[in-house]
Formats: C-alpha cells, sequence, structure tokens
C-alpha cells in the first residue's frame, strides 16, 4: 500500500471496486494504529470515504469504520497533546523575548542616564591622573 505514490491515491481508489472498499478500511485502521505516515493514510481515507463513501454499506462495513473512527480518534488526542503543548512552549518563548527586549532597553536606558550623571572631565586633573599612572608603571 506505501509503495502507491501519494498523487495516485485517488486514482487507485477510483478504479478500486466495490468488494474491496471493507478491506481496505479494515487495512486503514490497522496501518493508522502501528504506522508513523499519519498523513499518507488519511489522504487514504479520505478519498475512500469520499469516493466510495455514499455506496458504503453500514451494516456490513460497520467494525472497520468503527476500527476507523477508533484510531482516528487515538491519534487526534496524541496529536492535540504535542500541538498543545508546541503552543504554550511558543507562547512562552515569545513571552520571553519580549522580556529580554524590554530587559534590553531598559538597560540601554539605564547606561545612558549614567553618562548624564558623569562629571565633566578636567582636562588638567586628568593628564595628572595619568602622569601618576606613568609614574606607578
Amino acid at each position: 500500500m506505501e509503495n502507491v505514490p501519494f498523487k495516485d491515491v485517488e486514482l487507485t481508489i477510483s478504479t478500486l471496486g466495490e468488494q474491496y472498499v471493507e478491506k481496505l478500511l479494515t487495512i486503514l485502521a490497522n496501518s493508522l494504529e502501528i504506522s508513523r505516515h499519519l498523513e499518507y493514510y488519511l489522504h487514504w481515507t479520505q478519498h475512500v470515504l469520499t469516493y466510495h463513501g455514499p455506496r458504503i454499506k453500514p451494516q456490513q462495513n460497520m467494525p472497520a469504520l468503527i476500527s476507523l473512527q477508533k484510531w482516528l480518534t487515538r491519534r487526534h488526542e496524541q496529536l492535540s497533546k504535542i500541538c498543545d503543548f508546541n503552543r504554550y512552549t511558543m507562547q512562552y518563548v515569545v513571552r520571553q523575548s519580549a522580556l529580554m527586549a524590554k530587559d534590553d532597553k531598559t538597560e540601554a536606558m539605564a547606561y545612558e542616564d549614567e553618562d548624564d550623571y558623569l562629571p565633566e572631565r578636567n582636562d588638567q586633573e586628568y593628564e595628572s591622573s595619568m602622569n601618576q599612572i606613568k609614574i606607578i608603571v
């Protein structure tokens, strides 16, 4: 099943006979349980239900449909947890970034303010302090 290219899934399903729909739904449900290729099997499921859905006999295909629903629900719950965690992590990162930018801006303003409070430098005093440093060295 995984040998069928993604773009050819719709064509493959449209040529599929009615007698194979129940077996295909069972295979899709089992594949959703064990495979990591979620998008691929969702693509198959979507096209099977879109193309063959109106002609599916509920009584005959009920076990396959229930199994498919069960695994789709489980995958949805798993992905929901991961997505929620990622969303909250991204919100945290964005807030931390904003706080850091605010802190950087505050520090920059503090440095600018410190420059305002520095006393004016007297060139004579500067020269004499430099001479004292030279003498000591």
